[in-house]
């Protein structure tokens, strides 16, 4: 086919072929600018992902009464606890969720 466009003395473009916008293929305005950040304001300082906030709430201290003594313990572990008594009343479900094993840690 070049063939041809040059032996009828047609100019054959060359450079690099630029392909037509579509499907995956934006028109050359809208597309990303090479070396600029797709967020550049980025995230704002003091925001919190669910992993601070599950660590800021799982690791709040109370204080509660054991027995005949006051003692601290962190939210995880009276859950933790709870569980294990729920588990002691003949709970089956809380049975089955104390052996699913260890969980992944908050570090």
């Amino acid at each position: 086919m070049q063939d041809n466009l040059e032996e009828q003395g047609a100019a054959v473009p060359s450079g690099p072929v630029i392909p037509r916008p579509g499907y995956k293929s934006p028109p050359v305005a809208h597309r990303f600018k090479a070396g600029k950040s797709g967020n550049p304001r980025g995230r704002p300082r003091g925001s919190k992902g669910n992993r601070k906030i599950a660590e800021k709430v799982l690791l709040e201290e109370h204080d509660i009464r054991e027995g005949d003594r006051n003692v601290r313990r962190t939210t995880i572990e009276l859950l933790v606890l709870a569980l294990r008594n729920e588990a002691f009343e003949g709970n089956t479900r809380a049975f089955k969720d104390i052996g699913r094993g260890p969980t992944p840690s908050l570090d």
